[in-house]
């Protein structure tokens, strides 16, 4: 299906509910154009002016009576209530098709009851793990996106994921300020990590999966060795930071990891916008 195939098959099923409604004498799109154009706005992704441009450029033909830009932002508004009868629920799992516009597939799930805050797939790709501001995690058949099981435990939402390499356990690090590792088969807590003091908002598993790295908003990084049937223990606390930790990675080789947090000034160590790099041998020195 190409985008202008995807488009008009969209503006037909909107028109098919709204066609109805007669376009306003003095307007220049018709009601249901004004919530394609809405649904284009949220499926791509777009800011308010690369859509304007993409539009444009691209699919001007579409919509031949397109107003202008602030214009046509402030119909968005004006038909927020007939958009929203297209939108999905808020335990919405979007779908990222890898073609043309990367357009967003809604899927409406008996998932989550709040906000989704991370996503994570297993090495093998059967299983997507999500996590949410309900406290909870869902594990999801990949063959059709239906939750085949949640994970109960965390007590504050739950901000990021990652899977252990081998794909036998999850670890999820919470506002609650615990890290806890999920046996994945088991669908069963394995262990409760406690060394922060504040959010948890980023981890990383190294890829050999011998250690994890956890930051959040008390400003450091925990470094924890896995043990062979994945029991953590703290070795490390890395500081260095004046900010809260956003994102942290691993260096494909291991050797490193990078950490980024809201501030991005520099630091001794080699910097890049926020990204400190630590270099050295992580079972030995840090620095």
């Amino acid at each position: 299906m190409t985008t202008v195939d995807f488009i008009t098959e969209l503006f037909c099923k909107v028109d098919d509910q709204l066609g109805h409604h007669a376009k306003h004498k003095q307007a220049s799109l018709h009601p249901s154009e004004v919530v394609t154009l809405a649904l284009l706005h949220a499926l791509t992704g777009k800011g308010n002016r690369s859509l304007w441009r993409w539009l444009t450029r691209d699919y001007e033909a579409l919509f031949p009576d397109l107003p202008s830009r602030t214009r046509l932002f402030r119909l968005f508004n004006s038909h927020d209530h007939w958009i929203a009868e297209f939108m999905a629920s808020p335990s919405l799992l979007g779908v990222i098709d890898s073609y043309g516009i990367e357009l967003l597939h809604p899927r409406r799930t008996t998932g989550h009851t709040h906000r989704v805050l991370a996503l994570a797939f297993s090495p093998d790709g059967s299983l997507l793990a999500s996590s949410s501001a309900d406290t909870t995690i869902q594990l999801w058949d990949t063959s059709g996106y239906q939750p085949c099981a949640t994970l109960h435990g965390h007590t504050h939402w739950v901000w990021d994921l990652v899977f252990t390499p081998d794909g036998a356990c999850l670890i999820s690090g919470s506002a609650d300020r615990s890290v806890r590792i999920w046996h994945v088969a088991e669908r069963r807590i394995k262990q409760v990590l406690h060394a922060h003091e504040h959010v948890i908002r980023a981890l990383a598993v190294h890829p050999l999966g011998d250690y994890l790295a956890s930051g959040g908003f008390d400003d450091v990084i925990q470094l924890w060795a896995l043990g062979h049937q994945h029991e953590a223990q703290a070795v490390r606390t890395i500081r260095g930071h004046v900010i809260v930790v956003r994102a942290i990675a691993f260096s494909p080789n291991g050797q490193q990891l990078i950490t980024g947090d809201g501030k991005g000034q520099s630091q001794p160590t080699s910097s890049l916008g926020g990204l400190y790099a630590r270099g050295g041998s992580i079972g030995n020195s840090w620095l």
